[in-house]
């Protein structure tokens, strides 16, 4: 939708109408990290990353938790997202593939 003219009669109309969109189409996450102890006998862990609405970070915390994704860093500030938007996740460090392999620093 393109911002509205002016000189339109229905200027105010329009103007609300495309901030609803935008709206609409933007919204507030936190990046949720968590990993496993690891297996007895292995030094891997599983690992999620979730972007989440902050009023659902204690719920699935407890979830991850309850699924043995027990450790990590705090949920992350509140982030504006767009719709569609896409991330790069990085890693690096001390970080294996699944099948074994050490991730190469970049």
């Amino acid at each position: 939708m393109t911002p509205p003219s002016s000189d339109s009669p229905h200027a105010e109309a329009e103007t609300t109408a495309h901030q609803l969109e935008l709206c609409l189409q933007r919204t507030v996450v936190s990046a949720l990290l968590r990993h496993t102890d690891g297996e007895s006998g292995t030094s891997c862990a599983d690992v999620t990353l979730q972007l989440l609405q902050p009023v659902k970070i204690e719920r699935t915390l407890k979830k991850l938790c309850d699924d043995g994704y027990s450790a990590g860093p705090a949920p992350s500030r509140e982030i504006l997202v767009r719709d569609g938007q896409q991330f790069t996740v990085k890693f690096r460090g001390n970080i294996c593939s699944e099948d074994g392999r050490t991730a190469s620093p970049q």
